[in-house]
């Protein structure tokens, strides 16, 4: 792969984020207020309640992965990458991606994989972009607030194989940490 498609990806898993939010708008949280307000909406069903979570926990999946594609994009776009992207060992932790630069000189790049957190410390200390002060969790250290905090702190690739129900999803804190995915989206493609 080339590491612009990295950028497609985030773009693709964004979209689709803004979908699923649309579709818990429409179906689940107008329900759940008509019932509340009116009494002439029942509440929702058992079924519902669990089809609600599993969309929560899909939005909240791909929007972790749309930062972390995202990342992925701004490192190779800071260090002139050419080339392909050739993942030395994909199971290792630390992450490791073997890189040639625009000047030619071939690298190795080690970081944290499927880790957010992890992936903002590397930013903030391994390769410090210039120009990227305005973009949240890249060029300052500022982080999201809670409990989108925590969302962020416990994304991994592992979230998209079952439904956390410690993380209390809810229509709050899963739309935080969308819109964080989507401002640092956006940070980067303005900004670098």
């Amino acid at each position: 792969m080339i590491y612009t498609d990295y950028e497609k990806a985030a773009k693709r898993h964004l979209l689709t984020c803004f979908q699923l939010k649309e579709i818990l708008r429409e179906k689940y949280q107008r329900k759940e207020t008509l019932s509340s307000s009116e009494a002439m909406e029942p509440p929702l069903s058992g079924l519902e309640s669990e089809q609600k979570q599993a969309l929560l926990s899909n939005l909240y999946y791909l929007s972790g992965y749309v930062i972390e594609c995202i990342y992925n994009y701004a490192i190779y776009k800071h260090i002139g990458f050419t080339g392909q992207v050739n993942r030395l060992n994909p199971n290792s932790t630390p992450y490791r991606v073997s890189c040639h630069s625009r000047s030619g000189a071939r690298f190795v790049i080690r970081r944290p994989a499927h880790q957010l957190s992890g992936n903002m410390h590397f930013f903030q200390t391994v390769i410090q972009i210039q120009g990227a002060s305005m973009i949240p969790l890249i060029g300052y250290p500022i982080y999201p607030p809670r409990p989108c905090y925590r969302l962020f702190d416990n994304w991994n690739a592992n979230v998209r194989y079952s439904i956390d129900r410690s993380l209390n999803l809810d229509y709050s804190n899963t739309y935080d940490f969308l819109s964080l995915a989507d401002e640092i989206y956006e940070g980067v493609l303005r900004y670098l």
